[in-house]
């Protein structure tokens, strides 16, 4: 197992100083060697549409000693976990049935959005029946103005399950409305929710894995990262619990809850469909216990930055040292490539996916240590933001070596850039709603 070479530290100077602020400010006395429970508070902000939850004080565990900051966050659907108080929301203020010729759907949740002085209308439905996406448009109808919205996209659950996802962008602004979707109409009303609530985890390597709940919901929950390595905004984010996690969700009840597992992802940097979906959950979910997460960031090139290699002569070995650090503090390196004619053949650092013995000394010094592998690392031509079709079949992902057709055969070198990174982050990421 490869050591993490840029694990997240803090400056015990620096970390004194926050503590001894924290101490004076709050009478609360702090043992570095403590760890410390994340505390929440429920206040309104009368400035705003609706209540938010405040995270009052976040106490962060690292390997290196505890750190407190103070910091306000909340939890918007569509958004994530943001500070950002400017950005508001009003909801449906529980799950709406309707019955249609295809079953039953469920309107899991409906809120627009404000920020920047815009709205966006943004709604997730779940139904057991099997429908294709174009058969799940919808209609809004405001005072006679309609508006249609098609689903983002349409993922299975396993068996008959189907999420759909929704953005309509620019929504006027108004809380009531019609909403119609197979011929059936439905008046909403979106209000202020103050149920809303977030747990935390702790924090490994910058990492902070965030869960939310929703009003009256007791099947799904919202899903979101803390990464104070990157400024989050700028990627576009799915997390997953499974399968190398070992997670497990635990109700009320103390019962194991099967889960998804992994986030929807659907939405895009600006409006983010994070949510993992609990199979016929009926108590509410009390629990996450997990070592691992498995977090994928892509969709922005300007960001994950690129990637230079050099181009061998036929039958040649080179051994490389081509690097780039992506995502804020994970390394990303090519160390051999090997062409044979027309194919390029190159050795990496990504892992792929392994399935660690949870009894294992590796497995458990990678979650003591807040260790990070990369798990799969997707390059494009360096061009692909302008001629995306450019990469199309280029790229092969194989066990030992990765491949790489249509390069111009007399240049030295290849520049590539990257689409996507799987970061497999470990520690412990076990969250308990109070």
């Amino acid at each position: 197992m490869q050591s993490n070479k840029n694990k997240f530290t803090f400056n015990e100077t620096h970390l004194q100083n926050i503590k001894n602020k924290f101490e004076e400010k709050t009478g609360v006395q702090l043992n570095q060697n403590h760890e410390s429970d994340v505390k929440f508070k429920s206040v309104k902000r009368f400035n705003l549409k609706f209540a938010i939850v405040v995270a009052t004080f976040i106490l962060i565990t690292t390997a290196v000693a505890a750190a407190p900051f103070i910091r306000e966050l909340f939890f918007v659907p569509g958004v994530g976990l943001t500070s950002d108080e400017t950005i508001t929301a009003v909801s449906i203020s529980e799950p709406i049935e309707i019955t249609t010729d295809r079953g039953i759907l469920t309107l899991k949740f409906m809120s627009k959005i404000t920020r920047d002085g815009t709205n966006d209308l943004v709604f997730y439905i779940y139904t057991n029946s099997v429908l294709n996406t174009n058969g799940l448009n919808a209609i809004i109808n405001i005072n006679g103005e309609k508006f249609e919205v098609r689903s983002l996209s349409g993922g299975g659950g396993g068996g008959w399950e189907s999420f759909y996802q929704y953005v309509l962008s620019d929504f006027p602004d108004v809380t009531e409305f019609d909403f119609t979707i197979r011929g059936i109409t439905t008046p909403i009303s979106l209000t202020v929710q103050s149920n809303n609530f977030v747990a935390l985890s702790k924090e490994n390597n910058g990492i902070t894995l965030a869960l939310h709940k929703f009003p009256q919901v007791t099947d799904m929950v919202g899903v979101d990262i803390l990464n104070k390595n990157i400024n989050k905004d700028e990627y576009n984010i799915f997390i997953s619990l499974s399968p190398l996690s070992y997670g497990q969700f635990y109700d009320v009840n103390g019962d194991e809850v099967v889960s998804t597992g992994a986030s929807g992802g659907g939405g895009g940097t600006n409006n983010r469909f994070d949510f993992i979906y609990m199979r016929n959950s009926v108590a509410e979910i009390k629990e996450l216990k997990a070592n691992a997460i498995e977090i994928h960031y892509d969709k922005n090139m300007e960001v994950l930055g690129g990637i230079e290699i050099p181009i061998p002569k036929d039958g040649e070995t080179i051994k490389t040292e081509s690097q780039v650090t992506i995502c804020g503090n994970i390394i990303y390196e090519i160390t051999e490539v090997r062409r044979e004619g027309d194919m390029i053949y190159y050795k990496d650092n990504s892992i792929g996916y392994i399935d660690f013995d949870i009894d294992s000394y590796e497995y458990q010094e990678a979650i003591k240590n807040c260790v990070s592998y990369i798990s799969l690392v997707n390059l494009v031509w360096e061009d692909f933001a302008t001629n995306p079709t450019n990469s199309n079949d280029k790229f092969g992902y194989g066990s030992d070596y990765k491949t790489i057709t249509g390069f111009d055969p007399d240049a030295e070198t290849l520049k590539l850039g990257i689409m996507t990174v799987r970061v497999i982050q470990f520690g412990d990421f076990d969250i308990e709603f109070n």
